[in-house]
């Protein structure tokens, strides 16, 4: 499934090009009245931004996949905001290209929460973390060992992203607050523990176990 992504990256339907995936790639994509070529120049799904270009003059539609995740975006044709019809998920731009003009997607990218339904035992009461299309989880060896299945964060949490390198890869790494429980003797208590701040680490989940065997979490109790 990896290695044909780019089988699905574009379809044609007549004259329209509708974009689904986002890559740095080049193609070449037959229409109705003839050949187009495309270039396309992105970091998704690391930035939000994502260009097209045009390398072939004519009239047809290129119809960019507005990703069910995302709340804010701008559709801009050289710089400037375009007009666009959104249709089932498509925003949808027609005009007389040129080559060299630009079509550029800005998606907002923020860091949320997704809540687990109470009919998801194992997840209930806990949140996942997300980047734009990406999961994030933490791993043990960047929280000393705690157990990850006690972290708790606050609703309303924020992220610094910043780019590290791991394992060679370059790749966002995602710094917070969160919480934990302080270790108590026995094995129940009748009083409130109390609970400390922690840095809390996350990293994108495809990223996880290339540094060694640690524990994994990608669900958060939320306070």
């Amino acid at each position: 499934m990896v290695g044909s992504i780019a089988d699905y990256m574009y379809s044609v339907s007549g004259n329209i090009i509708y974009a689904h995936c986002y890559m740095e790639a080049e193609t070449e994509l037959m229409l109705s009245d003839g050949p187009v070529r495309l270039k396309q120049m992105t970091a998704y799904p690391y930035e939000g931004d994502v260009t097209i270009i045009t390398e072939t003059e004519g009239r047809y539609t290129i119809a960019a996949r507005i990703p069910g995740w995302c709340r804010k975006y701008d559709i801009l044709v050289n710089g400037c905001k375009a007009e666009f019809r959104l249709e089932k998920g498509y925003a949808c731009v027609e005009r007389d290209w040129k080559a060299g003009d630009s079509l550029q997607l800005k998606y907002s990218m923020e860091t949320r929460l997704a809540e687990a339904n109470p009919k998801v035992i194992d997840a209930c009461g806990r949140a996942a973390v997300m980047y734009g299309p990406c999961v994030l989880c933490a791993e043990g060896m960047d929280h000393a060992d705690r157990p990850l299945k006690d972290i708790r964060i606050d609703r309303g949490v924020q992220f610094e992203k910043r780019m590290e390198a791991l394992e060679g890869i370059s790749v966002p790494v995602f710094y917070g607050k969160a919480f934990v429980r302080r270790p108590f003797d026995g094995l129940y208590t009748e009083h409130p523990a109390e609970e400390e701040e922690i840095p809390l680490r996350l990293i994108p989940y495809f990223a996880w176990a290339n540094r060694g065997i640690t524990e994994m979490t990608t669900w958060f109790l939320v306070h």
